[in-house]
């Protein structure tokens, strides 16, 4: 008793005289407002991730097994099938169901991962609709033999993106050097941007505006930099959680380049980096066809996808080069160059210093400095 609050006259005050049926509404305003609370601090990424994994696996449970209502909790037996489907690939006519209905991309098995990510989504919807259930009710001694056995086929796992430390990315660049002068300047500035400010995402590299720079002047070179503003992310804590990241030095440069050539071209407004195209056109004065070059709407995410993969076949890189080698030849520069780790996870917005080592690239071994220790 001695942790009861106690009056100064040494007796306890008389506690609230509550119903049993009172006391279960007051414990189920409280678990309402604990979940209220955490679905207003979502993520939106997260809750979309979410429900394309119900909606995948209610749609392979229909199509497999003519399941008809969304019911839990799901017989250990049907996800276990669940997994060995994803495994090894669904039925012929299951699979090209699914795919009509645009839930799943490719044919055939699914990588280590994101069977990992939907056994997760599975697992979650358990928690929400089952009350006492086991925290990790879908993880059944088989499925945990599955994912392990998985774990050790390379077939399975899935390529990672090559990083683009910092001697590649300007080979990279460098390939743009005779390319038409206006791409040239927008693709050098993003890819700059996109590497300096922590390896942006290329969903947030396409969204960034000229609104959201501010330039400032600074003792080192050049002179200025800028500060970007860099709202929604995917793991923002909050919609309105604005982080503000430093552009310097050539990285300033470029954008700086850039910046100067659409005000050249007239272009104003959203958003920052425009998707640049060839067009023939007839001279007025001399009635000849001649290449020009205009700028489009703007850059989708797939269009830059594709420009970085050409840019990396011209420049001669080896290996899986995507956008997401920006982000991981950030961390893995950072961490070659002793930066230290708290401060690279602060640019990147890793939580978890497990997931951020994921994206470091390890160094080849007969040059590694960790063979020098002796």
């Amino acid at each position: 008793m001695t942790n009861l609050p106690v009056a100064k006259d040494g007796k306890l005050p008389p506690p609230p005289r509550l119903s049993k049926a009172e006391r279960d509404k007051r414990l189920q305003e409280t678990l309402d407002a604990i979940h209220d609370f955490l679905d207003a601090h979502k993520t939106d990424n997260s809750e979309r991730a979410y429900y394309a994994g119900l909606r995948y696996f209610w749609a392979w449970c229909w199509y497999t097994w003519g399941v008809t209502e969304e019911e839990y909790p799901v017989p250990e037996p049907l996800i276990e099938a669940y997994v060995i489907g994803m495994l090894k690939g669904f039925r012929k006519d299951t699979d090209e169901a699914i795919r009509e209905l645009g839930i799943k991309k490719t044919p055939g098995p699914s990588k280590l991962s994101t069977i990992e990510q939907r056994l997760w989504v599975l697992n979650r919807a358990h928690q929400e609709h089952v009350k006492d259930i086991d925290d990790r009710y879908v993880y059944t001694a088989t499925v945990r033999k599955l994912l392990k056995a998985a774990r050790k086929d390379g077939k399975h796992r899935k390529e990672k993106s090559k990083a683009l430390v910092r001697d590649q990315l300007l080979e990279l660049i460098d390939a743009l050097d005779d390319m038409p002068p206006v791409y040239g300047a927008m693709m050098r500035a993003m890819l700059a941007v996109g590497f300096v400010a922590g390896g942006r995402r290329v969903s947030e590299l396409v969204a960034i505006t000229p609104d959201d720079l501010t330039r400032r002047d600074t003792k080192e070179s050049p002179g200025w930099m800028f500060e970007l503003a860099l709202g929604a992310r995917k793991t923002a804590d909050a919609a309105d959680d604005v982080k503000i990241l430093p552009i310097r030095g050539f990285a300033a440069v470029w954008l700086m380049e850039w910046l100067r050539l659409r005000e050249e071209l007239g272009v104003s407004g959203p958003p920052l980096f425009r998707a640049v195209r060839l067009r023939q056109g007839r001279d007025r004065k001399t009635r000849q066809m001649e290449t020009r070059e205009y700028v489009q709407k703007g850059g989708s995410t797939s269009w830059f996808w594709q420009q970085i993969r050409k840019l990396a076949d011209k420049a001669g890189i080896e290996g899986k080069i995507t956008p997401h080698s920006l982000r991981s030849g950030f961390a893995t520069q950072a961490v070659r160059d002793g930066v230290n780790v708290k401060q690279v996870m602060a640019m990147t917005d890793h939580k978890s210093v497990k997931v951020f080592m994921g994206y470091v690239e390890a160094e080849d071994l007969l040059t590694s400095d960790a063979g020098k220790l002796l």
